[in-house]
């Protein structure tokens, strides 16, 4: 791969719903970046999966809760590092110049985007913890169809992590104000998905919030909305 490629300069094709990112500017952050994008996007997921895949295949356990812990804190260190640095880092390819670029995102955007996987890591790294504590997918099942508030309340903090993320947005504000409002409004399709999904993700946590603190109120919440009463709740 050629690295005076990747470190020239230009518009983006964006691998994301939004415009804003940039390449590189020399070949050494380039060089950087590519060391980054290996060892956390391709080589340590990999041997997670392989190591989780194996223990899988050959009937153990501890290999299949190590690889899934492994994979989980990948995921925290990745989001981590994009909230704390302020940039999202990909590998795009442009079937119109047929070559490859590294893009950057950089921006306040990133830090919800950031946290948002690193939420999902530590999710991943809480179901293995619980595993090892010998709860079964069964046991977990049965105590998120008894308390929806444990299934509700990390996904709504995901989704209103994500709409955040959306609705903030990449879009390049330097240069005339003109040329800054073409740009919000090329990102406002991507914008109105971040207020959906924040949306969804505040209802999720209120219902979530509902359940934890009130089950009861909870009940009638749910019997008042669709007729029925809450069809998984164990006495």
């Amino acid at each position: 791969m050629n690295r005076d490629t990747l470190a020239a300069s230009g518009p983006a094709d964006p691998p994301l719903p939004f415009s804003g990112g940039r390449f590189p500017a020399s070949a050494a952050e380039a060089a950087q970046i590519e060391r980054r994008i290996v060892a956390l996007y391709l080589v340590a997921p990999l041997v997670a999966c392989g190591i989780a895949l194996a223990g899988f295949h050959f009937g153990r356990p501890a290999w299949l809760a190590i690889g899934l812990a492994a994979l989980g804190a990948v995921a925290v260190a990745v989001g981590l590092l994009a909230a704390v640095e302020r940039r999202l880092l990909f590998f795009a390819r442009s079937f119109m110049r047929r070559d490859a670029r590294f893009v950057i995102y950089e921006g306040a955007a990133a830090v919800p985007f950031g946290a948002a996987l690193a939420w999902v890591g530590l999710c991943v790294l809480a179901l293995v913890l619980a595993s090892t504590l010998g709860l079964t997918p069964g046991h977990l099942r049965e105590a998120m169809l008894a308390r929806p508030s444990l299934a509700l309340l990390p996904l709504g903090v995901w989704f209103t992590l994500t709409g955040l993320g959306l609705l903030i947005g990449f879009a390049d504000r330097r240069g005339p104000p003109a040329r800054r409002m073409l740009n919000v409004l090329n990102d406002l399709t991507t914008r109105l998905a971040g207020v959906l999904l924040g949306a969804i993700g505040l209802a999720l946590l209120a219902a979530g919030m509902a359940d934890a603190v009130s089950p009861v109120a909870f009940d009638a919440a749910f019997r008042s909305l669709t007729g029925n009463p809450w069809p998984w709740r164990t006495p």
